[in-house]
């Protein structure tokens, strides 16, 4: 019995021991290698789930960013004040809470599917400024929130997308890039609490912006604020659109939109340019601005704010036959006139 007792004793002291380990705090010190999973690149040691890691910015000759391939740590916050790459790897059923600081970068490219769904991405104000967030060449990355603040930046590009499952908000001096064939989704999961708020500039060059989970039908809405600027880049050959699919895109008085063409020689009479799609568009655009058509064509926005469409049209008008016999007979009956003065 004695020695049961000392076994229970021993196993009890190592559970004790165990439950008493806390999370710690380890900094990326940068000088080794870009191995995020290699120890002495770490001042505390490799991060562990819960823990709180720092990265900052370069800090002298020899530093390197860590790129991440592969990672055990599920959970983490992640202060990132340098730059961190995600990189060719499939990372699914995270939750890194990562906050950008001042000059940030987050990037998340080749091919690699991040899936960060119960994690969030912040920037801006108590976070930092000129955050960025780039996914590329072909890449997915999922965040439950993603919200920025101040003067920061998103890049998709290259046929990749960003999800954000609950929140989207871009602050009134944040700017969003979305080209090459890329996509953004908001508003993608199922909670009541999904919003898409656009106060800064979003630019659409090839690319979708769409809000609303296919196959559920919760309304949403993509509110675009008065210091909001919608920017669509149009082209005959690709898609730049904004998509509700289950509710409204609200606009603001003093929002902005501007619409441009990749190549403006391409551009004939009779082109349309669905731009929009949702169940209603409410409110209009305080400036409207265009690129400037040749000569004999106009825009044509009779349809934006109903259907979604904007139109380039022929401004030359022609003449009803009617008015042809006005006209001839205005001439005819001045001939008369001149003929009888003489």
């Amino acid at each position: 019995m004695k020695i049961n007792i000392k076994t229970i004793t021993i196993i009890g002291a190592f559970v004790a021991l165990s439950a008493s380990v806390e999370a710690k705090t380890t900094n990326w010190n940068g000088y080794n290698s870009s191995d995020w999973n290699l120890a002495s690149n770490w001042t505390n040691g490799l991060p562990g789930n819960s823990d709180t890691i720092n990265i900052p910015s370069a800090a002298g000759q020899g530093y390197v960013h860590p790129i991440v391939t592969s990672s055990s740590l599920y959970t983490a916050t992640i202060n990132c004040s340098g730059i961190l790459t995600i990189r060719g790897a499939d990372l699914s059923g995270y939750m890194w809470d990562i906050v950008g600081g001042m000059y940030s970068r987050l990037v998340i490219e080749n091919g690699v599917t991040f899936n960060n769904n119960v994690g969030t991405y912040y920037t801006g104000n108590n976070y930092g400024r000129e955050a960025y967030l780039t996914v590329k060449e072909g890449a997915s990355a999922i965040f439950k929130e993603i919200v920025f603040a101040d003067i920061s930046y998103i890049n998709v590009e290259n046929a990749s997308t960003l999800i954000a499952l609950d929140v989207f908000k871009l602050d009134a001096r944040s700017e969003t890039r979305i080209s090459g064939g890329s996509s953004i989704l908001t508003a993608q999961s199922s909670h009541h609490n999904r919003t898409t708020d656009i106060n800064g500039k979003l630019i659409l060059n090839d690319g979708i912006f769409a809000t609303g989970k296919i196959g559920d039908n919760s309304s949403t809405a993509i509110n675009i604020a008065a210091t909001g600027t919608l920017e669509l880049i149009l082209s005959t050959s690709s898609v730049s659109k904004l998509i509700n699919y289950y509710g409204s895109i609200v606009i603001a008085d003093g929002a902005t939109l501007t619409l441009d063409f990749d190549d403006i020689s391409s551009i004939v009479g009779g082109e349309s340019f669905d731009i929009f799609d949702a169940t209603t568009i409410i409110g209009t655009f305080t400036t409207v601005n265009t690129a400037e058509l040749a000569e004999g064509l106009a825009w044509d926005f009779s349809q934006l704010y109903t259907s979604g469409i904007v139109s380039v049209v022929s401004d030359i008008v022609i003449p009803e036959p009617s008015t042809y016999a006005l006209i001839f007979g205005a001439l005819a009956l001045t001939f008369v006139v001149y003929r009888r003065k003489k």
